[in-house]
């Protein structure tokens, strides 16, 4: 079978991250409700937004999972907000996508964050419903399936959405998830599958 150099890119993003994902497991960082944690390919992890009392912040972290230091980017993100999605990018900049803003809505515009020099620029994204509590997986041909979550108005939903960085079009999928849900899990499986557990449905 033929591998695109794309899809070599993304295995070996993947694959170069396997050997730090052991320590970063074992020492869980202390994060703030609603912020994300991910796993860059140098073995620190990005902390991003989260709540303080209840309130979104715009704060970027990077820390150190085998000593436990952290460095604050100075800049942070461009949009204060708790519960979205945060996805590695082959191109090695990290998608931030939804969650909820300091005055409780959706946020609609996603950002993408260079976790090199700490800068983030906020875009649009076409054909996407803005929503929280969803999950956002790397698949291994560069797209990002988008899955779930909760609209504005309240809303669980059952669609998957595929994202392509390289053209910035929002696709839907045809059939969607079997059930409705917000807070899960998805995971990539080897096949290419991705597989979703847990979560809520309202």
């Amino acid at each position: 079978m033929r591998i695109s150099l794309l899809q070599s890119r993304a295995l070996s993003l993947v694959c170069g991250m396997v050997l730090a994902i052991a320590m970063a497991i074992a020492q869980q960082p202390d994060t703030a409700p609603g912020q994300s944690s991910t796993l860059l390919p140098d073995g620190r992890l990005l902390l991003l937004g989260g709540e303080s009392s209840g309130v979104p912040q715009a704060g970027a972290i990077l820390e150190n999972p085998r000593d436990g230091s952290r460095i604050v980017l100075p800049r942070g993100l461009k949009l204060a907000r708790a519960w979205h999605s945060v996805t590695m990018l082959p191109s090695g900049m990290v998608l931030v996508l939804g969650g909820a803003g300091v005055d409780g809505r959706i946020l609609a515009s996603p950002e993408v964050l260079d976790p090199v020099t700490g800068t983030s620029s906020p875009f649009q994204m076409h054909g996407f419903d803005p929503r929280a509590f969803h999950t956002a997986t790397l698949l291994t041909d560069g797209r990002v399936l988008i899955a779930g979550g909760r609209l504005q108005s309240g809303q669980v939903l059952d669609n998957l959405v595929l994202w392509d960085y390289r053209t910035n079009v929002a696709t839907p999928v045809d059939g969607g998830m079997k059930i409705a849900r917000e807070k899960h899990t998805a995971t990539l499986l080897p096949d290419g599958n991705v597989l979703f557990r847990g979560g809520t449905d309202s």
